[in-house]
């Protein structure tokens, strides 16, 4: 059931990564540059026998930032034994106030890196999952997955933002009735 957990934790990570970059260029300040990461133990809420099981991700600005909400609940309808939480960061202190939670053992079980300058201190700090499983999977035209490697294990996954562009406004555009 772990390796279930964990699985399903890398799948999250890997959509988290695909929604982050629907929420670049903000006006938080952030480069717009994001990597998806998990917390090494897995830390998610489970009770015995196969019930159901909570995890929290880590999101910022959720009131003008909807992918959150949006890949918690696409992953809680795929997944309907997963629920998904949401724990709200301010957007401008994010990964102060990440490294923080994480120090203390407060952190959600998910999280995004908002940029990679702190991608060495997240992973130093042992805070990221090993997502070299999931590496092996890209094709051999995906570049940039060497930077995000340590001691030959993978632990981001790097994307192309204007890959995404046109999913912003989708996701933004306003229900007719």
């Amino acid at each position: 059931m772990k390796r279930r957990i964990l699985t399903g934790a890398a799948s999250l990570a890997a959509l988290t990564l695909v929604l982050t970059a629907c929420s670049g260029g903000s006006s938080d300040g952030g480069s717009g540059d994001a990597t998806g990461g998990a917390t090494s133990d897995g830390a998610a809420t489970e009770a015995a026998g196969g019930e159901p099981i909570t995890i929290t991700l880590a999101g910022w600005s959720l009131a003008t930032t909807p992918e959150f909400q949006v890949l918690a609940d696409a992953f809680h309808e795929a997944n309907p034994d997963i629920t998904v939480e949401l724990k709200e960061y301010d957007a401008t202190q994010y990964d102060t106030q990440m490294i923080a939670d994480l120090a203390a053992g407060t952190a959600p079980d998910m999280y995004v890196q908002k940029n990679l300058k702190n991608f060495f201190t997240y992973q130093d700090g042992g805070q990221l999952l090993d997502v070299s499983d999931v590496a092996e999977g890209l094709s051999d035209d995906v570049n940039g997955v060497s930077a995000y490697e340590v001691d030959g294990a993978t632990y981001a996954i790097p994307y192309r933002q204007d890959a995404w562009s046109g999913a912003r406004r989708e996701l933004r555009r306003p229900r007719r009735a």
